[in-house]
């Protein structure tokens, strides 16, 4: 039988623990008693963890909880080496969460950096109901208030509703949790499963799984009995994520780089030339797993149903809507909802506006000045570099980025000028010429809405043709990431229908 948990929250009326009511001078004040060293913890734990894609050590986690008289501060550190065309990139984010004993969040910090250098970071402080943000990337410092849930909760709140299930077979808990990469709450469920024997680097262990379903991405913590993570999974792209419990020298080895361009890659069952993929292409996309395949359709892109759960997607050229003026002034939902700022894409930041319009000059003609914006974004970014997707406005400074700051840029220009735009995210083909067998890697664009129609750029590439395939678009915020990595990894293309001939996965070789 179920059982839902939730954590006593005391009123609001009534005083809750000294931290949780500290205002900003006396945070400040505490800040500096710390790291003065004035206060000791009176109980601190550390947990190293060794992180493996598809069973590579590609990099570790550090989690230290430390208690003091009057709150927990738990301190989670990610690092992970990726590669990516032939150079090792380090990411690293380290998040800080301090909170009241009985839970009760107080403030945190999410930084997250690329070869040492902070890409951003994310502060907030919750306060009657509130929390104050304040965000610092490249582009500068913004500060904003939004509600906090009631059900929201930080690392000790999550530990607390943890220890309430007594790892229970079918126990449940759900709670908000605050995304610092979308700036947004979502709901998360925890079902707690059977004792299983789980393998270990020690040798196996009887753990109890724990399932954390946010809708969008699953993982599971394999717990032991007092409540440790010791083993935790997750699936992203299709490669296989864990986070396993071992010693500091473990943790601290050295990694072997992932290469980002093959996380969710996807064999194509023949080479596609330049004159093949100017034409109308049909894939079948077969599910890998028991999910079902549910692929965007739009102006250009088209899906329909086939046997056993597989899909066709047809890429088709289309017509070049000429003539629309600048300004939509349309009905479509998506269309006008594709002309508003959003977190990532800030079309009415001033420098972008100006920038904007400066480069469309004259131009009042929408496709006309949608294709000289992805001209001038493609010579604009002049560092082809990973950068942990930055904002519209942090690219608008630095120059840097790969495909997504590529989109980004171009989507928040297109917008500033009244044309509207969406981020896409999907696969792209890439063949090396080699013996490499043909692939699709993942990939992110723009789409266009004018004349009705949606019309597809990329300024990486200057050139969108039938080996682009879309998965999801929208505002190129965290959940649609999510969800197009989600979407690798599950399915295979097997079979490719084109006007002279078909290619079949089984029957053709590359």
């Amino acid at each position: 039988m179920k059982r839902r948990l939730s954590l006593t929250r005391p009123p609001r009326s009534v005083p809750l623990r000294a931290a949780a009511q500290l205002g900003g001078t006396a945070l400040m004040l505490l800040a500096w008693l710390m790291a003065a060293g004035c206060e000791r913890p009176v109980e601190i734990t550390r947990e190293y963890r060794l992180a493996l894609a598809d069973g590579a050590r590609v990099g570790y986690t550090i989690e230290t909880r430390a208690i003091y008289r009057d709150r927990a501060e738990t301190t989670y550190e990610w690092v992970m080496s990726v590669r990516r065309d032939g150079a090792v990139v380090r990411m690293e984010n380290v998040t800080e969460h301090i909170e009241t004993l009985d839970g009760w969040p107080v403030r945190f910090r999410d930084v997250t950096r690329v070869n040492g250098n902070t890409r951003r970071d994310v502060r907030g402080t919750i306060s009657n109901g509130q929390l104050e943000l304040r965000v610092t990337d490249d582009s500068g410092s913004i500060a904003k208030t939004i509600p906090w849930p009631r059900d929201a909760v930080l690392a000790e709140g999550a530990r607390l509703l943890l220890r309430q299930t007594d790892l229970a077979e079918g126990a449940t808990f759900s709670y908000a949790a605050f995304r610092p990469r979308r700036l947004s709450f979502e709901t998360v469920t925890a079902t707690v499963g059977a004792p299983e024997t789980v393998r270990l680097p020690d040798g196996p262990a009887t753990l109890t799984p724990v399932t954390f379903d946010s809708g969008e991405l699953v993982s599971v913590a394999y717990v032991d009995a007092d409540f440790h993570t010791l083993k935790r999974v997750s699936t992203h792209g299709g490669t296989r994520i864990e986070f396993v419990a071992c010693g500091e020298q473990a943790a601290l080895a050295p990694v072997e780089p992932i290469d980002v361009l093959a996380i969710g890659a996807v064999a194509c069952p023949a080479r596609l030339d330049s004159h093949t993929r100017a034409r109308p292409l049909t894939y079948r996309l077969r599910p890998t797993g028991t999910d079902e395949l549910n692929i965007p359709t739009d102006s250009r892109q088209t899906v329909a149903r086939a046997d056993n759960g597989s899909v066709l997607v047809t890429i088709a050229p289309i017509v070049q809507p000429i003539g629309r003026p600048l300004d939509y002034r349309g009905d479509d939902p998506v269309a006008l909802a594709a002309l508003a700022p959003s977190v990532y894409v800030q079309c009415d930041d001033e420098r972008i506006v100006s920038l904007a319009r400066r480069t469309i000059g004259d131009i009042d003609d929408a496709h006309e000045a949608a294709r000289r914006l992805e001209a001038f974004v493609h010579t604009y970014v002049t560092d082809d570099e990973l950068r942990d997707f930055d904002s519209a406005a942090a690219v608008y400074e630095t120059r840097r980025g790969d495909c997504t700051e590529y989109a980004v840029l171009l989507a928040a220009m297109c917008r500033a000028v009244g044309v509207p735009a969406q981020i896409v995210t999907g696969l792209a083909y890439v063949d090396t010429g080699q013996d490499e067998t043909p692939r699709f890697i993942s990939h992110a664009w723009v789409r266009v809405y004018i004349g009705e129609r949606w019309m597809h750029l990329d300024s990486t590439s200057r050139y969108v043709d039938g080996g682009y395939i879309m998965l999801t678009a929208g505002n190129g915020d965290a959940d649609e990431l999510l969800r197009s990595a989600k979407a690798l990894g599950r399915f295979e293309i097997v079979q490719i229908i084109t006007p002279d001939i078909v290619y079949d996965a089984a029957a053709t070789t590359p």
